[in-house]
């Protein structure tokens, strides 16, 4: 490897040296006689001599093409600004009771339970919907303990088959409590 560095340095020593030689004189320029041989780790470096010639040399040429340099650009991405719009309040219209389905749903809003007692009679199934945006649950104790998740938005039920009173409370905010009277 380093045989061949040097040969390539020799060689480009003497190519300068011809060239300014070759500016000196007005009608020849000197030529360079390279003699090569293949390098091995065994022979002796190879050699290079200059020999004076009377021919001129031709212009010379380069067949590369020239390159070019092409600048692209940044890219930049914007994205759209993000704007929350607050969920518009919840308004809440009470009702005098009635007999229909409505007295079987307890509204889960404003950390309580709406409305906090109830009465239905056995074989009667109670829906409670969450309507805050926090998470509730209701356990239910009695003549049967029971355990409703009811995360924001959904609704759970229960089917009371035992007459008695049951009570219920929030487990995560254990004042909110509420009581269903099964008759």
């Amino acid at each position: 490897m380093m045989n061949k560095s040097l040969r390539a340095i020799m060689i480009a020593l003497a190519m300068l040296s011809i060239l300014v030689a070759g500016i000196g004189c007005s009608k020849s320029a000197p030529s360079t006689t390279t003699t090569n041989h293949p390098t091995t780790t065994s022979q002796p470096p190879t050699t290079t001599s200059v020999l004076p010639t009377t021919t001129s040399l031709p212009p010379t040429t380069s067949n590369v093409p020239p390159t070019t340099t092409t600048t692209i650009p940044p890219t930049t991405t914007t994205a759209p600004p993000t704007t929350t719009t607050p969920p518009p309040p919840t308004t809440t219209t009470t009702t005098p009771p009635t007999t229909t389905t409505v007295a079987n749903l307890v509204k889960i809003q404003g950390h309580s339970f709406q409305p906090g007692t109830i009465t239905v009679p056995v074989g009667t199934t109670v829906t409670w919907v969450n309507l805050d945006p926090d998470n509730h649950d209701v356990t239910g104790a009695g003549p049967v303990t029971f355990f409703l998740a009811t995360p924001p938005g959904s609704t759970a039920s229960y089917t009371f088959t035992i007459r008695g009173t049951y009570n219920y409370f929030c487990s995560i905010h254990t004042d909110m409590i509420g009581k269903v009277i099964v008759t």
